[in-house]
């Protein structure tokens, strides 16, 4: 049997892409190693007789010509704050440049969870998955894109994070509450994009680490200039057993007697990812193509009372993009191009009924074709216009092999209409006004439902338009503060997943209405630098509120089962708080704190009134750096903390989790630049903390969901070298 069943669906430009990327890898004739701190780049000079010429310049008085033809200028040298584009506009929000993030065997599930407002749960360590939440929202309402390409599409609503090495990413984009209408799809909660890397010098790099339970990775970066062309290719290998203690109670959490302590079982995973990136300028217009391809294969562990042996899931995503954009008009318009396909395909095997409700062998398939034609227009009256169409295709195909139940292929066809605006209405006065209308149409072919052969459900489709609408505002007195406030309209109709369910956990609810939800925030930055640059202090704080009608959530059906279900609705509100300084460009204090109230208001007297499960009331981050550097090296060391407060972990607040939980982590990095090697140590729960006790004495695992444990002490090792 092979390991993906549903490759062959694949073209051959994937394969093609991926030999390319590893013979750009392997046959680089020019290679420069350089470190990037996420701020600034240095490029020698392209004139091999600068310095000559320099001089001849000055013994003759000459201030530009030496000779017919040819023009000697000085070097610029560019000093200043990087752009973060998640700040710059109205709404709330917080960009990521991963190279600034010290790190060895992260993934962006790692990084996104120390930013304010974003809770990320995980079932396991390393490679597991990993959900990301965004003030209270549920994982399917955050839109999660990989340079414009939308991830959660077809039957897979919540995207896994720890599918993203940070070897590929370049930057990382916070959306919170308000996302820009110039992107194809909004999200109730907010966005995240992912932003792959770019071309800064022709360079190779490689990379080799070593962890706790047997983790290991080997990654690979080449970078090279061919005429006009750029190309980059990546790849990355982690492997990993995942066999690290935790507190098994059994499955009787009221009773303590029959707790132990056991290694997790069943939990490895090895995984493949590969970027191949290509741009280049010819006939006025600006050319990307992108590939990026990721592979998993891994035993699933299933719950903590009931360790698993033989069960396994595989799974594969195929990205590719391909993006054009010119100014046309002269430089005030532009005009941008996209087409892009994503492939998700997965295999689940539980030949021992060890999750799920019997022996199950299925597959499932999903794609998803999207255009968009997107035109920016500015300098009409102090106004910034952006006018977007998008069209697209998703379908969604799942087999059971075992009950040999093939349903049919479930199809979802969507155009839409968006606008907006960013009107300079005074010098110190922006109003950002946008809007969105579109149209489904969904077909489902009817049959036996996965996961349950004796039900049968009948061929039906749905005709539905759905509109957004979103205002931001931004008031900027003086240049270090900014007033920000903004409120939106969002809708999420459930996906296919949601409507049929999709491997054997999650049971499918065919009934399922739309989620119509509104969101508003209300807060102020505040951003003061030294004259000198020698002191930097940046302060973010925002109160926001959401209200939600038919909120979808899934509920435990039973032990090992879970569906999806309307909520009637739910409301949210908080307080979150983000702080920076930066002192003498050699101490970095950065955390965050969140406030939150998530509950169920919900008619039903059981429900109403209740907390959501999964959203801790009170949420912490800071993280500690001191930089020293020289002119052969730099050393960082840092340490952090992350707290997390009370939890409920089921929607009628039975099972909850009283304590309080408080991990440490730090680093140590040694970088020497002339040589280009950096050499990172990392231990994440220093203190390893696996039994959480309340004030009576009973013992609690550590854990995000409910049953499925998190890790003790992990230690990482990561070594990287320029060849």
């Amino acid at each position: 049997m092979t390991l993906f069943p549903h490759a062959r669906s694949f073209s051959c430009l994937t394969v093609a892409c991926m030999s390319i990327c590893a013979l750009i890898i392997l046959m680089g004739k020019e290679t420069r190693a350089f470190e990037n701190d996420g701020n600034k780049t240095e490029q020698k000079s392209t004139y091999g007789h600068h310095k000559k010429n320099k001089s001849i310049n000055k013994k003759h008085g000459l201030k530009k010509k030496i000779e017919p033809g040819l023009i000697i200028l000085p070097p610029t040298v560019v000093r200043g704050k990087r752009i973060r584009p998640a700040e710059a506009g109205t709404g709330f929000g917080e960009t990521i440049f991963v190279d600034k993030s010290a790190g060895g065997l992260k993934s962006a599930a790692d990084v996104l969870s120390d930013a304010a407002g974003v809770q990320v749960r995980k079932l396991g360590g390393t490679g597991s998955f990993g959900f990301a939440s965004i003030r209270g929202s549920t994982p399917g309402q955050v839109t999660v894109y990989l340079d414009g390409v939308k991830i959660n599409a077809g039957g897979f609503s919540s995207v896994d994070l720890s599918q993203f090495p940070l070897d590929i990413l370049e930057s990382m984009d916070v959306y919170k509450g308000k996302s820009p209408m110039s992107m194809s799809f909004s999200g109730l909660g907010g966005v995240i994009v992912l932003n792959t890397r770019r071309l800064r010098h022709p360079m190779t790099r490689v990379s080799i680490g070593y962890g706790s339970w047997s983790t290991a990775r080997l990654g690979a970066l080449r970078a090279e200039k061919a005429g006009d062309a750029d190309l980059l290719a990546v790849l990355s290998m982690e492997t990993s057993l995942g066999d690290f203690e935790y507190l098994n109670w059994n499955g009787t959490w009221l009773n303590q007697e029959d707790d132990r302590i056991q290694r997790r079982r069943n939990n490895q995973h090895l995984s493949v990812s590969g970027l191949f990136k290509l741009g280049w300028k010819g006939l006025g217009w600006t050319w990307t193509v992108m590939n990026d391809l990721f592979t998993r294969h891994q035993g699933v562990a299933g719950i903590g009372s009931v360790p698993t042996n033989k069960a396994d899931l595989s799974n594969l995503r195929d990205t590719l993009s391909f993006h054009a954009s010119r100014p046309i008009f002269g430089r005030s318009c532009t005009l941008k191009l996209v087409l892009d396909y994503l492939a998700l395909r997965e295999s689940f095997n539980d030949p021992q009924n060890e999750i799920g409700i019997g022996a199950q062998e299925t597959r499932s398939a999903s794609d998803s074709l999207h255009a968009a034609v997107m035109l920016t227009l500015g300098g009409i009256m102090k106004h910034l216009l952006t006018a977007r169409i998008d069209a697209g295709w998703e379908g969604f195909h799942h087999e059971e092999i075992l009950s040999k139940v093939d349903s049919s292929l479930k199809q979802r066809f969507r155009l839409a209409l968006s606008l907006q605006d960013e009107w300079k209405l005074l010098p110190m006065l922006i109003l950002n006004p946008g809007a969105r209308i579109e149209g489904y149409f969904a077909w489902f072919g009817g049959g036996p439902v996965p996961g349950r052969p004796t039900e049968v459900i009948d061929d039906r489709s749905l005709k539905k338009p759905f509109w957004e609408a979103s205002l931001g505002g931004k008031y900027v007195p003086v240049k270090w503060l900014a007033l920000k406030a903004n409120a939106g309209r969002f809708t999420r109709p459930p996906d296919i997943t949601e409507l049929f369910g999709d491997r054997g956990a999650v049971v499918g609810n065919a009934d399922l209405s739309a989620e119509t939800g509104y969101n508003m925030d209300l807060g102020l930055a505040l951003d003061l630098k030294a004259r000198n640059s020698r002191v930097h202090f940046f302060i973010e704080s925002a109160g926001f509120a959401s209200f939600t009608d038919n909120l979808i959530a899934y509920v435990q059906s039973s032990q090992s089962t879970i569906r999806p279900e309307n909520v009637d609705s739910a409301r949210t509100a908080g307080l979150e708080l983000r702080l920076k300084l930066a002192l003498w460009n050699t101490i970095f204090l950065s955390s965050n704190y969140t406030y939150l109230d998530a509950r169920n208001s919900s008619s039903s007297p059981k429900y109403n009134g209740k907390r959501l499960p999964g959203r801790p009331v009170h949420e912490a981050y800071a993280k500690l750096k001191i930089k020293l550097t020289d002119r052969k090296w730099i050393v960082r060391i840092w340490t952090d903390l992350d707290y997390a407060g009370d939890n409920y972990l089921d929607q009628l607040n039975l099972k909850h989790d009283p304590v309080s939980r408080l991990l440490f982590g730090a680093g140590l990095q040694f970088v020497w630049l002339k040589k280009g090697i950096s050499l990172t140590l990392e231990a994440s729960n220093i203190l390893d903390t696996i039994v959480l006790y309340d004030r009576h004495g009973r013992k609690y695992p550590l854990r995000d969901f409910e049953a499925f444990p998190l890790p003790g002490r992990t230690l990482m090792a990561t070594l990287k070298a320029g060849l």
